[in-house]
């Protein structure tokens, strides 16, 4: 019987690297407290929405239209 040695793994170059990102996304992922990142990510989503909508890149649907499709 022969025993063959399981491959060895590679070491992922974006891991450990230290840096200011990888602590804020370890903190956002695992250790933020969730009510913190939901009260970040609330105003940042109304401010790129906004500035989509005034850069004409997306357009608020009209009142009407809305209730139009909801109602079918």
């Amino acid at each position: 019987m022969s025993t063959t040695t399981p491959p060895q793994s590679q070491p992922d170059p974006l891991v450990g690297t230290g840096t200011r990102i990888d602590a804020a996304l370890h903190w956002l992922y695992l250790h933020g407290d969730r009510r913190i990142v939901s009260g970040l990510m609330l105003p940042a989503t109304f401010v790129v929405s906004l500035l989509l909508i005034r850069s004409s890149l997306i357009t608020p649907a009209e009142a009407d239209e809305v209730v139009a499709i909801s109602s079918r």
